[in-house]
Order: structure tokens, then sequence, then C-alpha cells
């Protein structure tokens, strides 16, 4: 009974001490990943983007595909890569902003430079945040 007892507590002690150091060893620390967004990127999914994809959007479907304010402190770094990766294929083609939506607001239309500097930022940071 004494080497039950003695092993339950190796054992439960083994668990606890596996578990801790695995949980510290999968957390991101965001200030450690090479996620930027240059001033012009910004400028652009400030005026264009931002009011649908944020965490307070009143827009849920625009919310849950994507959001911008947890890009920067929040995705751990695979998902921020497969974000990357939708915002490249969506603005190739030419999905968002969508056309109901500028029916409203016509000024949030992406320029043709501004949908090309958005596809170059999210291929360079894909790969940047591969490495």
């Amino acid at each position: 009974m004494k080497k039950l007892v003695l092993f339950s507590i190796i054992a439960f002690g083994g668990l606890v001490f596996m578990n801790f150091s695995r949980v510290e060893n999968q957390t991101i620390n965001p200030q450690n990943n090479k996620y930027e967004v240059p001033e012009n990127v910004q400028a652009i999914i400030d005026r264009s983007c931002f009011g649908c994809h944020n965490s307070d959007s009143k827009n849920e479907k625009g919310k849950k595909k994507l959001s911008w304010d947890l890009m920067k402190k929040g995705y751990k770094t695979h998902k921020i890569i497969a974000k990357l990766g939708e915002i490249e294929e969506v603005l190739q083609k030419n999905e968002m902003p969508p056309e109901k939506f500028l029916a409203k607001y016509p000024d949030k239309k992406l320029s043709d430079d501004e949908r090309n500097i958005m596809i170059k930022w999210a291929q360079e940071m894909t790969k940047k945040m591969s490495e």
C-alpha cells in the first residue's frame, strides 16, 4: 500500500511538472514574434478594414474571420501566418472590402496600388514569420 501511495505521488508530481513545462513552451510572447505593420499598410487597414475586422465590431462575420487587433496581440504565430494567407487570397480575388459594403461607403474602396501594397506586405510577412 505504501508503494502505491508513493508511486501515485511521484506520478502526480511528474504530470504537474510536465504540464507546466508544456504550457511554457506553447505560449508565444507577442513581443518575440516577427509580426510588423508598416505605417502605409496600417493606414490602409485603418481606413478600409479595421471597422469590420476588430474585436469590438458589430459585424460578427467580419470579426470572426479576422480581427486586426488580435493579429498584434492575441493570435499565435501559426494563426497569424494562416490569416496572412487568407488576407492575400481575398485581396487577390478582389473580395475585400465587399461590394455590398462599398455601395454604402465608396470611400473605403482599395485602389489597385493599395491592394498590391497589402498583398506584397502579406507575402513578405508570411515569409518572415515562417523563418
